[in-house]
Order: structure tokens, then C-alpha cells, then sequence
């Protein structure tokens, strides 16, 4: 009977993995067709743009030049020695003409920029939404390839320490895709209407504005390479395959380039005895504080302290940032969907470990944990 239930199961996963990888593919293709339509969408929302710009400057030279002409045809109908010819409003009509025109063009042109907008939004928001789901369905299908006859369903607690990081996972991946979309997205967009900015400007002659323009391109490439690093790091962090302490050097390395924050390290003990996934684990807790102290407590120095036996590890994150209350920071993260605070303590505790997170405001966050090191983990 036992053999029957799970055969079954077996049947009903494979059926869902193959469902799964079936909308991954599916999501895959919209998401690539919409990002074969977006430049050129973006590009005519350009033309358009510009046109509009063109068309503004003649239309302001037009009405000039009517207002220019109904006051000299004004004095010329006070002027009782010259009289109004034809010509005269033939020419006046022919201005009036030209400027309804370019009235009604520049009424066009504007449905098309509200159109091309919107369509330009709707992909971007599609193109997002698709990852954030794909990244749902890949999450599912490794979760749904898990052996989970090794689970120990009697105590449920393998059970929910997988459904635990599930939901750390889906968490970090809704705050990746947001944190790529915000941070080098926006900042490459930026740099290539930048580029098409100089590009008019060198063809206008302006080639002391262009250079400006162009050191501004050059900052922006470098925060969104900085800021694709970091995400790198964030996703698989150099050198934990050596140890622990070496990673986090790598990090607060890092740190160093983007912030005056001092960030120190002091490590005792033996850290070998930690696996591949623990290591990591212990490094996503501890780069999540210090992040956290560096860009929202604004924090002057951050000591991280790391003691290393053979059966527990003892962590302590210290800033003298800003400080925070605690009860009312989850509160607040859990609306607006930030759970830096959260996966921290999720991740010690799927570790079998505790943390204490104490802080105050004006009086900085003081963060330790402690992991076994013995037993085994699920990441």
C-alpha cells in the first residue's frame, strides 16, 4: 500500500514538474517577445518625443510671426494714407493656416506620446512581472524536486524548514528582481537617453556641453557595474569555497569602494568545520546587517565579530548608525514588502540557531546569533 502512495506521488510530480517547466518555457517566450518589441517602441516614443520638441520651436516662430502681423495689419487699418490689400490677408490667412496645422500635428503627435508611454510602462511591468513569476516556478520545481521521502513528516520539521527557505528564496528573488529594476536598470536606461543627448549635441556643435554630459555617463556605468557586482555577490559570494572569513573580506573590500562607512573584522577560531551551505547562510545573516547599517542607519563603523568552535558559531554585527524600534521596523518592511530583517531571523532559525536584534533609535543596532554548527542544514 505504502509502495502504491508512492508511486502515486512520484506520478502527480513529475506531472507538476512537467507543468512547471512548460510555463517556465511559455513565460520565457512572452518575456523574450516583449523584449524584442521594446527598443523599437522605445525608439519611436523618441522620434516622437523630439518631433514634438521640433515642433514646439516652429510653432513659436509661427505665432510670432501672426502676432507680428495682425499688429502691423492693425496699424495699417488706423492709418488713413495706406489702405489693406489683398496680399495682406492672403498672408495673414496663410499664417493662421500654418499655424492650425502645426496646433493640430502637435495634438497628434501628443495621443501618440500617450499611447507609445503606455506601451512602453506595459511592457516594462511585463517584463518584470514575468521574471518575478518564472523565478516563482523555478523555485517550485526545485522545491517539487526535493526527495521527500527523506523528510520526516512525523515532526513536520524538515517540512517547514523547506517551506521556510521556500519563502526566503521567493523573498530574496521579489527583492533582486526590484533591486535590478531600480538600481543598474535605471541608471543604464539613463545612460543611453544620455548618449542620444550628446549625440544631438556634437551634431549641434556643443562640444563642451557633450563632454559634460559624457562624465555623467561614465558615473552612471560604474554605479550600475558596481551595483551588478554586488547583486554577483549577493547571488554567489567569491571565495566561501575557502572560508567564510575570506568572503566577508571580499565584501567589506567592497564596501569600502561605495561608502565611508569603516567596516571591521574580527575573526577567531575555527571555521572549517562549516559546510559550503552554512558558510553561505552565515554570510547572506551577516551581509544583510551589515547593508543594513551601511545604507539605512548611515552608520560611521561596523564591527562584525566571528568566533568559530567545533560545535557553534558566535556572531555579533555592532553599528552606531541611526537605530531603529525594532517591532515597529518589521512592521513597516512587511508593508512595503522589504524583509531584509526577517529573512535574518528565518535563516537562523532553519539553521537551528537564535539571533537578538537590539536597537534603539539614535543609539545604533547591536545583532548576535548563534549557529551549531553540527547539524545539518537545509540550504
Amino acid at each position: 500500500m505504502a509502495k502504491e502512495e508512492s508511486s502515486g506521488l512520484h506520478y502527480i510530480r513529475e506531472k507538476v514538474n512537467k507543468f512547471i517547466e512548460y510555463s517556465i518555457d511559455n513565460i520565457s517566450y512572452i518575456r523574450q517577445d516583449e523584449l524584442d518589441r521594446f527598443p523599437e517602441t522605445q525608439n519611436e516614443l523618441s522620434r516622437v518625443n523630439q518631433e514634438i520638441e521640433d515642433l514646439d520651436a516652429v510653432t513659436e516662430q509661427a505665432r510670432k510671426e501672426y502676432e507680428k502681423f495682425r499688429a502691423s495689419l492693425l496699424d495699417t487699418s488706423l492709418s488713413s494714407s495706406t489702405e489693406i490689400g489683398t496680399d495682406d490677408y492672403n498672408r495673414g490667412a496663410h499664417l493662421l493656416k500654418m499655424l492650425t496645422t502645426f496646433e493640430e500635428r502637435k495634438k497628434d503627435l501628443e495621443e501618440q506620446e500617450g499611447i507609445l508611454s503606455s506601451e512602453v510602462d506595459r511592457i516594462q511591468k511585463l517584463m518584470s512581472a514575468s521574471v518575478e513569476m518564472a523565478n516563482k516556478f523555478r523555485l517550485a520545481l526545485r522545491v517539487m524536486g526535493a526527495d521527500m521521502e527523506e523528510l520526516d513528516t512525523s515532526s513536520g520539521t524538515d517540512v517547514q524548514s523547506l517551506v521556510n527557505a521556500y519563502r526566503i528564496a521567493e523573498r530574496e528573488s521579489m527583492s533582486l528582481a526590484r533591486d535590478l529594476h531600480d538600481g543598474p536598470a535605471q541608471k543604464l536606461a539613463s545612460a543611453v537617453l544620455l548618449v542620444e543627448l550628446v549625440e544631438r549635441m556634437i551634431k549641434s556643435g556643443d562640444i563642451e556641453k557633450a563632454l559634460e554630459e559624457l562624465h555623467q555617463i561614465t558615473d552612471q556605468v560604474r554605479e550600475a557595474l558596481w551595483d551588478t557586482r554586488s547583486f554577483l555577490l549577493r547571488l554567489n559570494p567569491k571565495g566561501l569555497e575557502y572560508g567564510l572569513d575570506l568572503a566577508l573580506k571580499r565584501f567589506i573590500d567592497q564596501i569600502r569602494i561605495i561608502s565611508d562607512t569603516e567596516v571591521v573584522l574580527n575573526s577567531k577560531g575555527d571555521f572549517s568545520v562549516l559546510s559550503l551551505p552554512q558558510r553561505s547562510n552565515i554570510f547572506k545573516i551577516v551581509h544583510q546587517a551589515v547593508m543594513n547599517a551601511v545604507q539605512k542607519g548611515k552608520a560611521r563603523k561596523v564591527q562584525i565579530f566571528l568566533n568559530g568552535g567545533r560545535k557553534t558559531l558566535h556572531a555579533r554585527i555592532i553599528d552606531d548608525g541611526a537605530g531603529f524600534e525594532v517591532e515597529e521596523a518589521i512592521r513597516q518592511a512587511k508593508e512595503r514588502g522589504s524583509f531584509g530583517l526577517m529573512n535574518m531571523e528565518e535563516r537562523t532559525r532553519i539553521a537551528g540557531g537564535s539571533i537578538k536584534i537590539e536597537s534603539s533609535p539614535g543609539k545604533g543596532t547591536h545583532i548576535s546569533l548563534e549557529i551549531p554548527v553540527s547539524e545539518a542544514d537545509l540550504f
